[in-house]
């Protein structure tokens, strides 16, 4: 049908408001999915950018209006529809696969209404894997479900009969997010019988002649098939201001259509540089991202309690070499620090309170709480401790000073809790820790350490909301620490955090330093669980990293594949300085 005799339709969409004066972000969705594929992503580039993001149901999907008519040219007139309805005179387009080439197609015929073109793991050209698209309609029309019964049973009862076709769990649950009730009957929010009639012009591409001027980002799984090598000269010929850039993660393809913001947490970094602090974010889920201030005005504070001298324990020897590399790996963080050394029970409860209240988190995005003193199963030892129950602070005191309830400018922020002291006498599998074993106890039990090393000991946490603890030791064991060069975790924390914050998660991170011990066993991580479901959540894998170096300026750089400036910046000495943030 000629795009003249095609009727644009009123497309359901969502508007995520924001104030910068710039052009708002569009973001079209991919084949079989709706605009809340995009809820979390556009909640994180409002906070961000401060740009207003519009998510968007393509014709036949989501809350959108049904139509018999399939096609890219009538897609893309619905696009501009609503741009007119809305008076933007120009967007930012972001398109995953079918919206990607609705993307293509509106920039292709109205230049001047796309700022910038995003087109996510897909090109202009033929579409391959038809057949797994027709699989999944033929086995959604087949599945038969009764009225009048909860949601949950309805939901079970069409997963069960897409099993047998669908076979991969993550594909079935994004189908079963257009499974819906109306009008009492469980029905597919999708046109299924449009979809599949108009199969062949959603998998193709219209021809077009004159190409899309403007700046243009593909973006695709280093092993997708939908943007290739042979895809190149069709994308230069029509995009030739083109950059196409491979994520190294085989999920992207492998479940590809999900699309799941893995892809899209990398458009926040790679494709709008313009808009956002160049960072690398190549994530499971979207939900797994915390919110970033700008570093002009944000003002991150970290805390570090360090007892060395005791009245009545040894004294931690080396424990200044701890202390002065976390302070130096913080700061390179972007963090103001806090140091507070030599503390009883009571006082490091005051200083907690104290650092929860200072006004500055409520301008921060998160904060790290270093606590590294001797310890016992029950918690962590004061400078006045005799025994296993005086002068401990026990750690549900940290989590407890720091919820929800008490600290609430660090509400939905995540809090980074790093303990280093032992948390009993025995070698085994170990957390974070110090350990308090009284001089002259005459113990026959008590472990020899490490040529070279003193143990330190530590205990297990309370679950609150945006935590995640890192501790030496488990239960009832031991962790080591030299007097010349400090602590085996710490150290190690330090090293892992200085080579791969970069590039990997935090967790991924912490369990690195957790098979690398070599002494006293792996440290253990502690997650805490989380009331939302906008942004990262570290009991689902949080995916904290450091932006790359900014000190790096080379037009070139596709940090962090090839820029050997930045690879330089990275595997230097401390410190960082403000070449790094978080």
């Amino acid at each position: 049908m000629h795009p003249r005799h095609l009727r644009p339709l009123p497309l359901s969409y969502v508007v995520f408001d924001g104030p910068a004066p710039q052009p708002p972000l569009v973001f079209l969705h991919g084949l079989l999915g709706s605009k809340g594929n995009f809820r979390a992503i556009a909640r994180a580039l409002v906070q961000r950018s401060g740009r207003k993001v519009l998510t968007v149901d393509a014709r036949n999907h989501g809350e959108s209006p049904h139509s018999p008519t399939m096609s890219y040219e009538a897609m893309s007139l619905d696009v501009q529809r609503l741009l007119r309805q809305l008076r933007l005179p120009k967007c930012v387009l972001v398109g995953h696969s079918m919206g990607g080439k609705t993307a293509m197609t509106l920039a292709l015929q109205q230049p001047d209404l796309v700022e910038r073109l995003v087109s996510v793991d897909i090109s202009p050209t033929e579409s391959v894997a038809v057949t797994d698209f027709l699989a999944y309609i033929s086995a959604m029309r087949k599945v038969s479900i009764p009225s009048g019964i909860p949601r949950s049973t309805a939901r079970r009862l069409a997963e069960d009969q897409l099993r047998p076709a669908v076979q991969v769990s993550a594909v079935r649950q994004f189908l079963l997010t257009n499974l819906v009730e109306a009008e009492g009957r469980y029905v597919w929010r999708v046109n299924l019988e449009a979809i599949s009639h108009h199969m062949a012009n959603i998998m193709g591409f219209p021809v077009f002649h004159a190409p899309y001027p403007g700046p243009t980002l593909f973006l695709a799984g280093s092993d997708s098939p939908y943007v290739s090598s042979e895809d190149y000269p069709e994308i230069e010929r029509l995009f030739p201001e083109a950059e196409i850039q491979y994520i190294p993660d085989r999920k992207l393809s492998n479940v590809r259509i999900r699309f799941l913001e893995s892809v899209s947490k990398a458009v926040i970094s790679t494709l709008l540089d313009d808009l956002l602090e160049r960072r690398v974010l190549n994530e499971e889920e979207v939900e797994e991202i915390y919110s970033i201030r700008d570093k002009a005005t944000r003002t991150r504070l970290a805390l570090i309690i360090c007892n060395v001298e005791f009245d009545h324990l040894r004294r931690r020897d080396g424990a200044d070499v701890d202390m002065n590399g976390m302070k130096r790996l913080l700061e390179g963080l972007g963090y103001k620090v806090e140091i507070h050394c030599n503390l009883n029970a009571q006082a490091m409860v005051e200083t907690l309170k104290q650092f929860a209240a200072r006004n500055e988190h409520r301008t921060s995005d998160s904060t790290f709480l270093v606590l590294m003193s001797h310890g016992v199963r029950a918690g962590l030892c004061g400078t006045n401790c005799q025994d296993e129950s005086t002068d401990i602070l026990p750690i549900d005191t940290i989590y407890s000073t720091f919820n929800n309830r008490n600290c609430q400018a660090l509400l939905e922020k995540p809090k980074v809790i790093i303990i280093q002291a032992c948390r009993g006498e025995n070698h085994g599998q170990v957390w974070v820790s110090d350990s308090a074993e009284l001089p002259g106890d005459g113990s026959s039990l008590a472990p020899l350490p490490p040529e070279g090393l003193e143990d330190d000991a530590s205990h297990q946490i309370h679950v609150e909301s945006d935590f995640i603890c890192f501790q030496a030791t488990t239960p009832d064991t031991l962790s080591w620490r030299s007097p010349k060069t400090g602590s085996v975790f710490i150290t190690s924390l330090i090293e892992q955090l200085r080579t791969n914050a970069w590039r990997l998660p935090l967790e991924e991170i912490f369990r690195k330093i957790r098979q690398g011990m070599s002494h006293g066993g792996p440290a253990t991580v502690t997650v805490g669980t989380f009331l939302k479901d906008s942004v990262c959540t570290f009991n689902t894998g949080t995916k904290l990293k450091v932006s790359p170096p900014a000190a790096c300026t080379l037009s070139t750089c596709s940090f962090p594949l090839n820029c050997q400036k930045c690879l330089q910046l990275l595997t230097s000495p401390f410190p960082w300085g403000s070449a790094f943030s978080l």
